[in-house]
């Protein structure tokens, strides 16, 4: 994943994480904002509200889904609990671990897992809901502690993320130039503003 953009918008949030999922997908400021950064994907970073991350699951490889490649996370979790990657684990097709798949899935493996290890006990891969949360997602070729983090034909989200990439990250496509002049861009703006605080 590469961010090609972090923009501050004029919106206005409700109390409702899904409510306000439905609106910034269809905001025509976000929506120019993504266009003009060319962004495959696009995640609203706001106050608490009634969950703590949101996505729109990837149900099929169907290009219609572009309209919705959009998740929203509560600022107090971008990195707690690992709630960012969570969400774009949806924008990819993967879905919850078995006792909690509630959402859209791109396959019927296409969910998360947990486990047992020797040394950290339970644990649950990146959209699992059981165990201690671990920065894998699941799939039967990688292991954590000694124990595939998959099951193969049962459990395994990388199947959806490796098929999904394809559609999702050309959803808007960008040259190398102009990812790096994004890039340069930030970094002059972080300059600066650093230079101003000093």
């Amino acid at each position: 994943m590469n961010i090609v953009g972090i923009e501050r918008v004029s919106f206005m949030e409700s109390g409702s994480f899904g409510y306000d999922l439905e609106r910034i997908s269809a905001n025509a400021e976000i929506g120019r904002l993504r266009d003009q950064r060319k962004a495959d994907t696009v995640c609203l970073i706001r106050s608490p509200g009634d969950y703590w991350g949101i996505a729109w699951d990837l149900p099929s490889l169907d290009p219609w889904y572009e309209a919705h490649a959009f998740c929203i996370v509560d600022y107090n979790h971008v990195a707690n609990y690992y709630v960012m990657g969570h969400e774009f684990g949806h924008l990819l097709g993967g879905a919850h671990d078995p006792d909690h798949v509630d959402a859209g899935r791109l396959y019927p493996d296409s969910r998360a897992w947990y486990f047992d290890t020797p040394t950290y006990g339970q644990v649950g891969t990146m959209l699992s809901y059981v165990g201690r949360r671990v920065k894998y997602y699941s799939n039967p070729s990688v292991s954590f502690d000694g124990v595939p983090t998959g099951v193969l034909n049962y459990a395994n989200n990388a199947r959806a993320f490796n098929a999904a990439c394809a559609l999702v990250c050309n959803y808007r496509v960008a040259s190398a130039e102009e990812v790096e002049k994004s890039h340069r861009e930030e970094y002059m703006a972080e300059y600066r503003a650093a230079q101003k605080q000093t």
